[in-house]
């Protein structure tokens, strides 16, 4: 996936007033954002949304070879998935923001919701760039060992990469 479709993804959800309250956050630190890119198994921040690239297809357009040299040129579509974790702990506890955090599964489920909306019901909405999203899979588990509501949502959609593609500021 193209690293600026990526980090499109996450600002969407970063810049979420409704997702950043359902997290326990209302001053978001830059620094420190609960939707971040996953590192590692668990996430070392909770609650959390950690976001994975999935597989994905790159398709060539026809006579994309020739069309690199032309500017604005349509040289390829691809079709990525990407993994979206959610994570809550069912200790609970109280924000540097003074909410409390998510601590149930339906907590988890809320959030979940509102990437939903986000990502793939607000079609006026998208990710600048990207289209035709849809949730390819969800499911929901309690890991009893880390006291951890733990919901796994994926989800496909597609977006193009023209000849010249410069990251829009």
């Amino acid at each position: 996936m193209h690293p600026t479709i990526f980090q499109r993804i996450l600002a969407k959800l970063n810049g979420d007033a409704t997702l950043l309250n359902l997290l326990g956050v209302t001053t978001l630190d830059p620094a420190n954002p609960p939707c971040f890119r996953a590192q590692r198994s668990f996430p070392t921040k909770i609650p959390s949304v950690t976001l994975k690239e999935g597989s994905f297809q790159a398709t060539p357009m026809p006579g994309a070879d020739k069309a690199i040299d032309i500017a604005g040129a349509l040289v390829t579509t691809e079709n990525p998935s990407i993994q979206i974790d959610v994570w809550v702990s069912s200790e609970g506890g109280i924000s540097p923001d003074g909410l409390s955090y998510p601590q149930t599964g339906e907590d988890a489920d809320a959030i979940v919701d509102r990437i939903n909306i986000l990502l793939v019901k607000d079609t006026k909405n998208v990710v600048t760039g990207t289209m035709k999203w849809n949730i390819v899979s969800g499911t929901q588990q309690y890991e009893q060992d880390t006291y951890l509501f733990h919901n796994v949502v994926r989800y496909q959609f597609q977006y193009f990469i023209e000849s010249g593609f410069v990251p829009e500021t």
